[in-house]
């Protein structure tokens, strides 16, 4: 990289990494604060707190009559160990990717969660949950 052409790159690299950090591509503090909150709220089981923390979709099926059991069911197969280990923002999306041990009938086994995210009235809110409890 030497001359003139060679400094443009090294400019060119060294500005789109500082772009893509301040963007979020190291991990948006937003989105992760959102994700925590999403996660305390539905450990609590609090249907009517947990519908401002997710997407228009996601808050009508809260409001269906099995809404409550369906709370319970997904709050007890979810990891309670979970951690972030990837974000990625793009715009008004992020994609979080989550490490986590799940209890499979006794036994413990890796699992990795995808959590997908979209900024709706001005706050980032979970439109999706997936996790597979085989680790990939």
């Amino acid at each position: 990289m030497t001359g003139r052409n060679g400094w443009f790159s090294l400019v060119f690299l060294v500005g789109t990494t500082l772009i893509l950090n301040a963007c979020g591509g190291s991990g948006d503090p937003e989105v992760k604060a959102a994700y925590k909150t999403f996660k305390e709220t539905m450990q609590s089981g609090d249907l009517e707190a947990l519908k401002k923390c997710v997407t228009g979709d996601q808050r009508k099926e809260l409001d269906a009559p099995d809404a409550k059991t369906k709370l319970q069911l997904m709050r007890a197969l979810l990891p309670l160990d979970d951690k972030i280990a990837t974000v990625v923002v793009e715009g008004d999306k992020a994609t979080l990717t989550l490490e986590g041990t799940m209890d499979m009938m006794g036994e413990k086994k890796k699992a990795v969660g995808t959590v997908e995210m979209v900024k709706e009235e001005g706050a980032w809110k979970v439109s999706k949950l997936a996790w597979n409890a085989d680790g990939k």
